[in-house]
């Protein structure tokens, strides 16, 4: 019997240095019934080249060429070419555990689930840090506690280390946002999942580089993409489930935009931010985990509303410090 189709998808944006260890990993994959679509989105180095190459080398191997529209387009391109009962992304800088597909199809099988989510390994050049989802062992969350699985557990907003089944996707898109399109289509997709399995292992690996598009200096274009997606988070609506709600993941977004902002330490990007709509209000209502993180809130919402700005950004660079000690 025929094993089922995983289409990979990789969108690829002036990563020549990288996209190599990334199709390695892919198709060496223990699993071997893959599409891998790549979508160059109008790369400007050689990247284009290399897809070529590996194209003529793995017939499973598909290239598409593009102008640069974004990596949502890019991956939305490939949604619609994918012909697998699964789908997966991958970011064309990072790889796979050799066994990926072959572990996050089993534990999807077995569960019956609709998504099924894997631990990321992130790398620096001198340092390394696993990011497991929730607890030890593989577990389920059903439907009635998706909405605290997104409150508790960052990475669960990541695209990359999912394998979904395409079913669940359905017509579901990434928006056309510069930030946090991965925050805002999981949410669309999770609405309508039943069940989704968790694996403890690390089977992605995700490389940390100082100029990669999740390290975007910190400008006034940029609070405004975040409150692009922040719009766009707030009009997915929830139940309420567990006195937790699928509202406040928005509100999550907008105090870490808050923190980058008092970190890179300009005061008219942070008065800029200060004057967004409805800034104040859920910047107020936003509840953390602890009651020391939610003093700090309210201690930096107090000298906000005083326009005490200075002495909030020290607070925050003193926070940082006590964190990274």
């Amino acid at each position: 019997m025929r094993e089922d189709l995983v289409s990979v998808i990789i969108p690829v944006f002036n990563t020549e240095d990288y996209v190599d260890s990334c199709l390695e990993s892919v198709v060496s994959q223990t699993y071997r019934n893959i599409e891998i679509i790549v979508v160059n989105d109008g790369s400007t180095d050689g990247s284009l080249k290399v897809l070529r190459k590996w194209e003529s080398m793995d017939c499973r191997i598909r290239v598409i060429d593009k102008i640069n529209q974004g990596v949502s387009a890019a991956r939305n391109t490939a949604i619609d070419e994918a012909n697998g009962i699964y789908i997966m992304f991958l970011d064309s800088d990072d790889w796979l555990r050799n066994d990926a597909i072959d572990c996050m199809l089993r534990v999807i099988k077995e569960e019956d689930s609709d998504i099924v989510i894997c631990g990321i390994c992130q790398i620096w050049e001198n340092r390394t840090r696993n990011c497991k989802v929730l607890d030890s062992g593989e577990k389920t969350i059903d439907t009635e506690k998706m909405g605290n699985f997104f409150l508790n557990d960052s990475i669960a907003y990541s695209s990359v280390n999912k394998l979904y089944k395409k079913s669940s996707i359905d017509f579901q898109r990434f928006p056309y946002i510069r930030i946090c399109e991965d925050a805002v289509f999981n949410r669309k997709v999770f609405r309508n999942a039943r069940k989704v399995a968790l694996i403890s292992d690390c089977l992605y690996m995700n490389r940390q580089r100082s100029n990669s598009a999740t390290k975007q200096r910190i400008d006034n274009a940029l609070i405004d993409e975040h409150f692009r997606a922040i719009i766009e988070m707030r009009k997915i609506i929830f139940e309420t489930w567990e006195g937790q709600e699928w509202e406040m993941s928005p509100k999550i977004l907008l105090f870490e935009l808050t923190m980058a902002v008092l970190l890179n330490g300009k005061i008219d990007n942070l008065i800029y931010l200060t004057k967004q709509p409805d800034f104040y209000r859920m910047y107020r209502q936003l509840k953390l985990d602890s009651f020391f993180a939610n003093c700090k809130k309210m201690v930096i919402y107090i000298l906000l509303k005083l326009r005490c700005f200075t002495i909030c950004m020290e607070l925050a660079r003193s926070y940082q410090r006590g964190v990274s000690g």
